[in-house]
């Protein structure tokens, strides 16, 4: 004779264990100190940039503020299409990181979105990267 009572609660236990296992939870994600959520990550690198190219474009002076403005321009378009960042979902802390310290020691020699298309690696946390 079949029980209700277990079928009932093995029901609910695989309900539960396919949530677990197919939710992205970024609550969790957030809880990392190594994660960083999109929008984060893009406004570092658009900081990095903006940094970098204030030094680049000083030596021209007055001149260079109209430069500086469509280098911002282009930097704030394609640095979060070429990182494929999505501002909603978390991405690893360190390669974020990385990906700055590339903007600042390639940024004099290339475009900023170049050193990033070139040398940045960012990864998407995924489903309980957060546990690491």
């Amino acid at each position: 004779m079949k029980q209700p009572g277990k079928s009932i609660i093995v029901g609910i236990i695989l309900l539960g264990m396919i949530l677990v296992t197919n939710c992205n939870q970024p609550t969790l994600a957030r809880l990392s100190n190594d994660n960083i959520l999109g929008a984060d990550a893009k406004a570092e690198l658009l900081q990095a940039s903006k940094r970098i190219d204030s030094v680049k474009f000083a030596p021209l002076g007055v001149n260079s503020s109209g430069a500086e403005a469509s280098s911002a321009l282009l930097n704030g378009v394609l640095i979060p299409i070429l990182a494929e960042i999505n501002p909603d979902k978390y991405y690893k802390r360190d390669g974020v990181e990385a990906c700055v310290k590339n903007i600042y020691i390639l940024g004099l020699a290339l475009p900023n979105y170049a050193s990033v298309e070139l040398s940045c690696n960012i990864e998407e946390v995924t489903t309980f990267d957060f546990l690491k």
